[in-house]
């Protein structure tokens, strides 16, 4: 468990909403964090104003979720990671591997990497099952 940043005012929603990013191994949308903290009685609009506070301080990473309008944030664990997202279930599934670790095209070109994020679009196992059973 990553410790509550000592750079940033502690206070009941911003805590709620980092151990709870803290415990989730997934990127998550600010709705989805309104409704798993709905017990503690924080507003969406808090949510949101937490988030962005987070993203300012690059405490959070802010990815795009499938349908392209609806934000996804995890921790920034500066970790390398990178998924693969199942277009039917939505479920994201952790790569082991960096497809670009080693990417000679990238690197002939002269082009110095700072970060990437790569996002493979397709099926899980159980969706595809279903869908070749289904027709």
């Amino acid at each position: 468990m990553n410790h509550y940043p000592k750079n940033i005012k502690k206070t009941k929603a911003r805590v709620f909403v980092y151990e709870l990013l803290d415990k989730t191994d997934h990127p998550v949308s600010s709705k989805e964090i309104f409704a798993l903290l709905h017990d503690q009685k924080i507003w969406l609009s808090t949510v949101y104003r937490v988030l962005e506070r987070f993203e300012q301080e690059k405490i959070v990473l802010r990815t795009n979720g499938l349908d392209g309008l609806t934000n996804l944030y995890e921790l920034d664990r500066h970790e390398h990671k990178h998924y693969a997202v199942c277009l039917r279930c939505h479920r994201r599934f952790d790569l082991e591997e960096c497809p670009l670790a080693d990417d000679v095209h990238v690197h002939a070109k002269g082009f110095e990497v700072l970060e990437h994020r790569v996002e493979v679009l397709g099926f899980c196992a159980e969706c595809a099952r279903e869908a070749r059973t289904n027709g």
